[in-house]
Order: structure tokens, then sequence, then C-alpha cells
């Protein structure tokens, strides 16, 4: 991942350029930049660059708001607010405001955030969008056609997923480099250093879906 400093938009440019000839197969961002949240007017050339150069924007999770950061005291809260629910802002703002749509080409993705979110985040959008976002067709059709890719972690209920995603925008979603526990209590909650192996045990995923969410989604979405 190209990691840009993205309060300068002319370096981001300049480095997304040096990032893709150099092996690069995306670009980090957080849920929040600074002060600014991911449909604002500065990050347009950004998404322009990306575009052409065909790195998808991954939006990770992580605290990357430092008024947001400030507001939780991390010892009753831990990371759910400041760096948990960043994501889910994002995508809000982004398919609220239609922006996936301004960049026809670019693919984003939401990493490391699970996916037990969307159907919540979708019904908000639906309730408070615009008057200009198109909801008719919501369902996987919205992921398809605005290259929306989010990542699964193995203790959500993925046929109840999979009606509001589809099959071709699900990837594996393990920060198998950080430490966790194999039940999931400790440590980095999105380590699941299982997930693979769980996933190739459970007979009822058939072996096609299982292919797209561990191989081809991923192979798309990075451009492989």
């Amino acid at each position: 991942m190209a990691v840009p400093p993205l309060r300068d938009t002319a370096s981001t440019i300049k480095e997304l350029r040096w990032a893709k000839e150099h092996g690069a197969v995306g670009i980090f961002f957080r849920g929040l930049e600074g002060d600014l949240s991911l449909d604002d007017t500065s990050f347009f050339p950004v998404y322009a660059e990306a575009e052409d150069l065909d790195l998808p924007i991954c939006i990770h999770t992580g605290s990357g708001s430092p008024t947001m950061t400030s507001l939780f005291d991390i010892n009753r809260s831990r990371v759910f607010p400041h760096a948990r629910m960043l994501p889910l802002m994002a995508f809000r703002n982004l398919v609220a405001n239609n922006i996936p749509e301004m960049f026809p080409k670019l693919r984003f993705g939401f990493i490391e955030t699970g996916a037990s979110w969307v159907p919540y985040v979708l019904k908000a959008i639906r309730r408070g969008g615009n008057q200009n976002t198109r909801v008719e067709s919501w369902g996987p059709e919205l992921f398809s056609s605005q290259r929306l890719f989010i990542s699964y972690e193995i203790d959500e209920d993925l046929p109840y997923l999979l009606t509001y995603i589809g099959e071709d925008n699900l990837l594996l979603g393990t920060d198998y480099g950080h430490h966790g526990s194999l039940d999931g209590k400790g440590g980095d909650q999105s380590a699941q250093p299982q997930m693979i192996a769980e996933l190739k045990s459970r007979e009822e995923i058939k072996p096609r879906l299982l292919d797209k969410i561990l191989i081809d989604n991923p192979r798309h979405f990075y451009g492989l």
C-alpha cells in the first residue's frame, strides 16, 4: 500500500506515481483524514490520479482524526468510536454523495472493517441521504456498479451479508500479521489467524464462493 501525505495534494500525486512504479497495488486511507471526510472535494484530484493509475482506495480501520480521538477515553471506549467507526462514516459519505459515480473506474475497499455494518448504514442512507442518491438498485448491484469491496470476518452471517453485498464484492478481511487469540477474546479483534482454515472447513460454503472471497475478488480489487 502507498501511504501518501494526504494533507498535501501535489506531494500525494507525486508519491502515488512513484509508488505505482515500485509495485504498489493500493492507496491507504482512514475513514477520516485529519478533519476531512472522504467525500471532501480536496481528495478529488487524488481520486482522479488513483483512477488513472489503476490504484484502488483502501479505507482501513484506524484513527485518522486527532479531533475524534481526543473525545474518547480509550480505557472505556477502546478503539470502537475513533478507529473502527471511521470507515463506516466514509462509506456513508461516499455513497450518499455519489462519489464513486464521479470516478467510474476507481475501486473503493473497506479493509479490516468487517461487513455486518453494511445493512445498517445502507438503511441510514436510504432514510437520510441526499435527494440525488439513487437507492432503487441497492443490494449487490450497488456494490458491483460502484466498485465497492467489503472485507468479511469469520464470525459474521455470510448468507445474510451476501443478500446485500453479493458474491463478487466480498473479500477476506484478516489482519493475520497482528497478534490475536483463536477465540477472538484478546489482541487484535481482526487478526483471525485461523480464518482461511476455518472457511475451508465449512461444508456449507461452496468451493466457488470460497475461491471468490479468498482469491478472485481480492485479485480483482487490487488489480493483480
